[in-house]
């Protein structure tokens, strides 16, 4: 799940699509402006983040480069069992 943070919260389902040391691509049914915050909720875990890129898939379809926020990174890795 994804929360867009702002005056107006809004709620999408996502799909984690791949996952690196510093951030997250995800699918979402809509497409969002560069340096949106938002926070990304997955395995009892809450990451905030900034959008950093967006791509068009198709109609309905958007990839989300998401940057975790400075600080939690080593959350994500523990989390998804990565390397640090």
């Amino acid at each position: 799940m994804m929360r867009v943070l702002g005056a107006h919260v809004d709620v999408f389902l996502v799909t984690i699509l791949d996952a690196s040391r510093s951030g997250l691509r995800v699918s979402c049914p809509k497409g969002f402006a560069v340096g949106t915050q938002v926070e990304v909720s997955f395995a009892a875990l809450k990451l905030p983040g900034q959008v950093r890129y967006v791509r068009l898939v198709e109609a309905g379809t958007s990839h989300l480069g998401i940057q975790v926020a400075a600080g939690r990174e080593s959350e994500l890795l523990r989390r998804l069992k990565l390397p640090a």
